[in-house]
């Protein structure tokens, strides 16, 4: 798709009204291991801080959210 493009397979979470299964792995990812999900808001600013961005986000299952992000260096 993009030549030089990164390409990242994670769950991009709505900025708001998130289902309540990705939601609930955000939550156990916190208390496991102070990790989280991502909205979309938060992957654009951490690809942003990582030299990258994002030009794309596809998500190919509705209700976990899991996507494939393209990004390219900015």
């Amino acid at each position: 798709m993009f030549s030089d493009s990164q390409i990242l397979i994670e769950v991009a979470m709505p900025n708001t009204g998130a289902h309540v299964w990705p939601a609930g792995l955000g939550l156990q990812m916190y208390i496991m291991h102070g990790a989280m999900e991502r909205n979309i808001n938060q992957w654009h600013t951490l690809l942003d801080r990582a030299g990258l961005k994002a030009v794309e986000i596809k998500t190919y299952a509705p209700a976990m959210r899991s996507s494939i992000i393209y990004a390219v260096p900015k």
